[in-house]
């Protein structure tokens, strides 16, 4: 029988998919959708998709009753659909707070805790390490020759020429590990949102809106990663207590987030 097409609406706990500046964000719950929706982070003509969807929808079509907030009720400061009060309800005696945490969170992040960060940082340094002992060992073993072949007869290695070698090869070695640590997170962020480790684990940092770093605000973060280091590395154990962004000392000072993809 024809008749007229009712929107169907979708389960409570659905996951819904987003689309922010061309990239897909997501999943997100009904009420990060309908938060998102009353508090103009998602637009009526940003396109959604759910499980069951044939294709992405503008949120207008999908779902057009979060297209308006007229005759919506407030729940603690956040407009949202008359058949998803219970189900927001239930979800604030669990913790969940909407009008506080989401209304400042627009663009639907789920930031990357502690331990999550701890595990990319672990790949990221091993991966370095095997850089940077080969590359120690290349140059001393240059430096080594060198002091063989111009070793003094008798024996004595008290040469002045092998000497300055050695030092200078030292000081070479911290120059470029220095250099290979930061050229390496640098390009990594600026060119694919994070490092291997943060990208093996599913993170990446960006911006408060949402977007990627330049390559100039990549290196600022590498370097403020450094000062972090050097606190003892409170900077990074910052992450484990700032609620609700997860930030460290670097992330505070370049305006960074790490979010999971």
């Amino acid at each position: 029988m024809w008749g007229a097409q009712t929107t169907p609406q979708p389960p409570a706990m659905m996951n819904w998919y987003y689309a922010d500046n061309g990239q897909q964000k997501g999943p997100i719950t009904e009420l990060d959708l309908t938060t998102l929706a009353r508090n103009g982070g998602i637009k009526p003509d940003t396109l959604v998709w759910h499980e069951g969807l044939t294709s992405w929808q503008p949120l207008s079509l999908a779902r057009p009753d979060l297209a308006s907030t007229e005759g919506s009720p407030s729940i603690g400061g956040v407009y949202v659909a008359e058949q998803q009060k219970d189900l927001i309800v239930q979800q604030m005696r669990e913790g969940v707070v909407p009008g506080q945490v989401l209304a400042q969170n627009p663009h639907g992040f789920v930031y990357a805790g502690f331990w999550i960060r701890t595990a990319a940082k672990i790949i990221d340094s091993i991966l370095l390490s095997i850089i940077n002992y080969a590359l120690m060992f290349l140059i001393m073993g240059t430096v080594a020759g060198f002091g063989a072949l111009v070793q003094q007869p008798n024996g004595n290695g008290d040469n002045p020429a092998v000497n300055a070698a050695a030092i200078g090869s030292m000081l070479l070695v911290y120059v470029l590990i220095f250099g290979i640590n930061i050229g390496y997170s640098t390009f990594m962020v600026s060119k694919y949102g994070g490092t291997l480790g943060k990208l093996a684990v599913g993170i990446k940092v960006v911006r408060v809106d949402g977007s990627g770093l330049s390559f100039a605000q990549a290196i600022g973060r590498a370097c403020a990663e450094i000062l972090s280091g050097m606190t003892c590395y409170i900077g990074f154990i910052m992450v484990a207590f700032d609620e609700p962004e997860k930030r460290g000392l670097h992330d505070h000072i370049c305006g960074t987030r790490v979010v999971q993809k």
